[in-house]
């Protein structure tokens, strides 16, 4: 489990955050571009004029950057995932999915949306440029800037290595056509590994024989890409086993009792978890819905753990799809279901068997990694002695 922090600002929707330094880094460059890339284009203006196209410029590139992980979410966002938020770098920016794509397509689309996005963007300028009377302005110089780096922007994403763009849509593309994720995912690590080699050969090449001037670029480009696959990796080597996505009740027969184990956990997991009533006999006999208890205890003006059980009854209801994942009902974990929190039972034929990340869980069984129906769990034997309660 993960807690979800809601710090942030909202910028078309989506909660937007940034990385404490990234002022720091956008002035940096600021002060880069006002003194080596725009003294060049303003000869005949007084100097200060290269200051405040640096600072525009760098400002509009921490823009491109948006704009372009807005591309992916918003591709995502018509996909039916869910975005935790956008999260800009030093040098750069992510759209956090709060779960996985479930098919190769899903991805493929929202990887390409970003570069997309940054070709759209580019686009918008060189507009502007060709259709407006801006020839030799100050603007145009902006405007140049900005249709060049989202133009690179665009370009620099499409390299096929993991994890740019260029690299997830070569794992979706395996994926939709092995119908196998993991699989994809190790070719796609071979991939970047080989086409990082070949840069490095060309570096060294081009440094040796042909002496282009461009060896410095190609190699240091070659050291950055292998740092983004070294930070990339764990993601297309992660194979989980059923244990390692399982959240144990300790006394999964008593309701108060897991409110208070999950609230011990920590209190945010309580409104994202459908909480298990479970009969004696270890079946899922109804469920509470774990975000209108926490409503309940609010509005009582009293914490989960303190509501005693006749105060909670009337939140019981019956289990239906969307409230749990049943390993031996396929229906349960269908790519089609929309779940009814982010945490719910898991169960076996009706017999509870613990907690899980609802989305994760679906996304590996759909995979067909770790079980099959053919041949059940037996829980004393999935479950280590250290998880038993």
């Amino acid at each position: 489990m993960s807690s979800n922090k809601s710090r942030g600002m909202r910028i078309a929707g989506f909660r937007v955050t940034i990385d404490p330094l990234l002022p720091v880094v956008i002035i940096l460059i600021g002060w880069l571009l006002s003194v080596r890339y725009f003294p060049a284009y303003t000869i005949g203006y007084v100097h200060e004029v290269n200051y405040i196209l640096g600072g525009i410029a760098s400002l509009m590139l921490t823009f491109s950057i948006l704009f372009h992980e807005l591309g992916h979410a918003i591709a995502a966002v018509r996909a039916r995932l869910r975005i935790d938020r956008i999260h800009l770098l030093l040098f750069g920016g992510m759209a956090e999915l709060k779960h996985r794509p479930v098919t190769g397509f899903q991805e493929l689309i929202i990887a390409l949306c970003g570069p997309l996005a940054s070709f759209l963007l580019a686009g918008i300028a060189y507009g502007i440029l060709f259709f407006l009377p801006l020839t030799n302005s100050l603007i145009s110089l902006v405007l140049q800037f900005v249709a060049h780096i989202n133009v690179l922007l665009g370009l620099f994403n499409l390299i096929p290595i993991f994890p740019l763009d260029g690299g997830r849509a070569i794992r979706a593309f395996l994926w939709q056509m092995l119908g196998r994720y993991y699989q994809a995912s190790q070719v796609t690590l071979y991939v970047s590994y080989v086409l990082i080699g070949a840069m490095f050969l060309i570096g060294f090449a081009d440094m040796l024989l042909i002496k282009s001037g461009y060896q410095l670029i190609i190699l240091l480009l070659a050291a950055y890409l292998s740092y983004t696959v070294y930070n990339g990796r764990k993601e297309l080597i992660h194979k989980p086993e059923f244990i390692d996505l399982l959240y144990r009740v300790e006394n999964q027969h008593n309701l108060p009792e897991t409110i208070n184990q999950i609230v011990n956990s920590d209190e945010t997991y309580l409104r994202r978890t459908i909480l298990p009533v479970v009969h004696q006999d270890g079946t899922l006999v109804s469920v509470v819905n774990g975000g209108n208890l926490h409503n309940y205890s609010v509005s009582e003006n009293k914490s989960p753990t303190a509501l005693l059980p006749h105060e909670i009854e009337h939140l019981i209801m019956e289990p239906q799809l969307g409230f749990y994942i049943d390993l031996s009902e396929s229906d349960s974990f269908a790519t089609r279901i929309e779940y009814n929190s982010d945490f719910v039972p898991v169960l076996q034929k009706g017999q509870f068997l613990g907690l899980c990340d609802a989305y994760e869980m679906r996304f590996w069984l759909n995979e067909k990694e770790f079980y099959s129906v053919n041949k059940p769990y037996d829980p004393t034997d999935c479950i280590p002695e250290s998880y038993r309660a």
